[in-house]
C-alpha cells in the first residue's frame, strides 16, 4: 500500500456503515484518460462495480 494508507478494521467498519454515517471512497486514477471518453466509462464502471461488490460483502 502506498505510504500514508490507513485500513479501518472490518468490525469498525459495519459500525460506521450501520451508524448512517456517510462512507467517502476517494480512488485515484494514474494515467492518461483524458479525451479517451470510451475507456473513462469502462473504467467507472468497473470502480463502480468493484465498490458495489465490497459493500456487498461488508
Amino acid at each position: 500500500m502506498p505510504s500514508g494508507s490507513k485500513v479501518t478494521p472490518a468490525d469498525k467498519t459495519k459500525q460506521l456503515l450501520k451508524s448512517g454515517n456517510a462512507v467517502n471512497v476517494h480512488i485515484t486514477v494514474q494515467g492518461n484518460v483524458i479525451g479517451n471518453e470510451q475507456y473513462a466509462n469502462q473504467l467507472g464502471s468497473i470502480i463502480v462495480q468493484k465498490v458495489l461488490a465490497a459493500q456487498r460483502n461488508i
